[in-house]
């Protein structure tokens, strides 16, 4: 039996063999395992490093760019502090726009008061419901022919465009402004409280705006106004002595209607005139300015020098009336 057993042909050699072949499966089943390994940590040594250079970069571009929410904030880069320790470079500001320096307007020079002269008479010359359009700058002109100066007593919601500029150009050419009222609707002596107060405040503001001077006199419609309210009242309240009646004789129809009215005007004051006397006129009629020629030519012949309210009567008191010197 033992013979046949060990006389079996290739039985050691095939067992040695089979035995080889199965250590060497196994070390190159290690091989691949220490191979995949090294692959492995090589490609995470890889990464690690590349994440490494890329995080190295981003800090690097942080440093060196501007905070764009600052750019987006005020249109001005601002400049990040060094990371070595150096001083903090202080963040620049915006340099703002020069403004333009506005062109001065000139201020018009003051006409001289003249000094009144004792050997002249003296009359103060007033024309309410103005400013008009074209007449305004006739009655100046026509002043200025005599070296002489009137009050105008106005109504603040006819100031505007041309109109104004005619009260503009009186003032400056010294004369008076003052406040007959706003709307020339309602009268002092019935109207209430409130409407007193703004017809009063609105045309003192309007003539301040085109004559950059505050009124200090008043004239209520129709002469109408409470002894209250002229108590009260914060400019001095000018009536009149002498009443041309313009404003009744302002139609000219015709040629001879306007002539006739015109000289019913200049009788009116003629007749009744004298030194210290305030006359009332109305500068919105064309009858009017050519009755108004005339009295200033028969007046200074006879003497008499055109002056302000406030010229007459020297230093109207607010709060009192008036109506001659």
């Amino acid at each position: 039996m033992n013979q046949g057993r060990t006389g079996y042909p290739g039985n050691g050699n095939h067992y040695k063999k089979k035995k080889k072949k199965k250590r060497r499966q196994e070390d190159l089943v290690q091989l691949g395992l220490k191979a995949l390994i090294a692959v492995a940590a090589a490609g995470l040594l890889f990464c690690l490093g590349y994440i490494f250079v890329q995080s190295v970069k981003d800090q690097k571009k942080s440093n060196e760019l501007p905070d764009t929410q600052h750019v987006a904030q005020s249109g001005t880069p601002q400049i990040s502090p060094s990371n070595s320790g150096g001083e903090e470079t202080p963040t620049p500001t915006e340099t703002p726009a020069p403004t333009e320096t506005p062109t001065p307007t000139a201020t018009p020079v003051p006409t001289a008061t003249p000094t009144p002269d004792p050997s002249k008479k003296r009359v103060a010359f007033s024309f309410d419901d103005g400013p008009h359009y074209e007449l305004t700058r006739k009655f100046v002109d026509e002043l200025k022919k005599y070296n002489g100066h009137a009050t105008w007593f106005l109504v603040g919601n006819r100031m505007y465009d041309e109109a104004a500029e005619g009260i503009r150009y009186a003032s400056e050419n010294g004369n008076e402004i003052g406040i007959h009222g706003w709307t020339h609707a309602l009268y002092y002596d019935t109207c209430t409280d409130k409407e007193w107060q703004e017809e009063l405040s609105k045309t003192k503001e309007v003539i301040e705006q085109y004559t950059g001077k505050t009124p200090t006199l008043m004239r209520p419609f129709g002469g109408r106004i409470t002894k209250e309210r002229t108590a009260s009242c914060e400019f001095s309240v000018i009536l009149w002595s002498v009443d041309s009646e313009d404003w009744r004789l302002k139609s000219r129809k015709t040629e001879e209607e306007a002539e006739a009215n015109v000289q019913k005007i200049v009788d009116n004051v003629l007749k009744n005139v004298g030194d210290g006397d305030i006359i009332l006129m109305h500068e919105i009629y064309e009858n009017s300015y050519e009755a108004f020629c005339i009295l200033a030519k028969k007046l200074s012949e006879q003497g008499y020098e055109f002056v302000t309210v406030s010229e007459l009567l020297g230093d109207p008191v607010p709060g009192t009336k008036y109506s001659r010197r």
